[in-house]
């Protein structure tokens, strides 16, 4: 019993991130929603087949549901904001309305369906076990105070029977499945974290960064492609040794990720080599500046403690106004203005502003 008890109270101290608890709330609202719309049409075709009448309460229902589902269905690249609000409101309105129509419509009759859907409605919202908790208290309390009001003494009896240890349950089932999902999701995003980072610098990993900058690519996103080189890194390891020359990577990688925002790709590319896409710096002047600072602050990481012994950096960059079909190219292009980097003496950088149809004849 006491491990029950410590389980429960860590199932309900379990906090969400907002984001993605949103991004899941919303989807669940979508199906939720259009779930209901079904239901509703099916009791509208029963009440065609068995009574040959039209039943309009379930004609507005499947009308209402679709309506406001609709609203969730389009644009689904947008932010989901207060989707976690809006699935907890919708779902308590349908359980009022189940509960009130119920105890109106059945009055000589036990509940049933509110009981089954207050188990299993609140288990589908992502959000603190301690806020599901209170909505399945307070709508325990409304269902029990209708049924007060509707139903005789003896058939509010019953109801309430029921509607304890449902209401039990349903508290239990709802907190650790939401504990459950909460601890899968950030299960799932440490695990995505470890697998897209370097484990050296820390910074993106070739995958992870290549992956982010083909999505922004493929969104036609603006920005500065840059590839930048250690020079000679290799005799900094057969001088210094390979633990020196990895603290050297670490100190590059600190200055890249103090150099551009937090919203920039910054990657490893492997070796001494890294990679970083600078989201909307289309304009030529002014990448031409960042990317002088940038050299310039590199330049002055040691490679050994001794006066005037720092490193050097030879960076090939390109300009992509949209016109970029894809990674690879971008990648070539900025690869070829490496190279004529390291063709000029080392130590400096190269800048394209071409499109890509452009690049063959530089």
């Amino acid at each position: 019993m006491k491990d029950f008890i410590e389980n429960l109270l860590k199932c309900l101290n379990s906090e969400p991130d907002r984001e993605t608890a949103d991004h899941e709330n919303r989807i669940m609202c979508r199906r939720l929603l259009l779930t209901g719309a079904f239901a509703c049409l099916i009791s509208l075709a029963c009440s065609l087949i068995s009574r040959n009448t039209i039943s309009y309460s379930a004609l507005l229902g499947a009308a209402g549901f679709w309506v406001i589902g609709s609203l969730f269905l389009p644009d689904r690249e947008q932010p989901y904001k207060n989707a976690t609000r809006i699935l907890e409101v919708i779902s308590v309105l349908i359980l009022f309305l189940t509960a009130y129509v119920e105890t109106s419509a059945n009055r000589d009759q036990p509940l049933f369906v509110i009981i089954l859907l207050l188990t299993v409605i609140p288990a589908l919202i992502m959000d603190r076990p301690r806020k599901l908790l209170t909505i399945i208290l307070l709508l325990f309390g409304i269902t029990a105070f209708l049924s007060f009001i509707s139903s005789p003494a003896d058939i509010f009896t019953q109801n309430l029977n029921r509607l304890i240890p449902a209401c039990f349950v349903s508290c239990v089932f709802c907190c650790y499945t939401a504990h459950n999902r909460i601890q899968m999701v950030k299960m799932h995003k440490t695990v995505r974290q470890i697998s897209e980072r370097d484990p050296l610098t820390g910074i993106l990993n070739r995958g992870g960064g290549s992956l982010m900058i083909r999505d922004c690519i493929a969104q036609q996103i603006s920005g500065t492609f840059v590839i930048i080189d250690v020079d000679d890194f290799k005799s900094v390891n057969d001088t210094y040794g390979h633990q020196h020359g990895d603290a050297v990577l670490k100190k590059v990688a600190d200055t890249l990720k103090s150099s551009f925002k937090s919203t920039d790709i910054v990657m490893r590319l492997g070796g001494d080599e890294f990679v970083v896409y600078v989201a909307g710096m289309a304009d030529y002047q002014v990448a031409q500046s960042r990317l002088k600072t940038l050299v310039d602050h590199l330049h002055q990481i040691p490679v050994y403690d001794e006066p005037g012994n720092c490193i050097s950096v030879s960076a090939g960059a390109v300009i992509n106004e949209g016109s970029y079909p894809d990674y690879g190219s971008l990648y070539k292009a900025a690869d070829n203005c490496l190279y004529k980097a390291k063709e000029q003496g080392k130590n400096c950088f190269v800048l394209y502003d071409v499109s890509y149809k452009e690049t063959d004849d530089k």
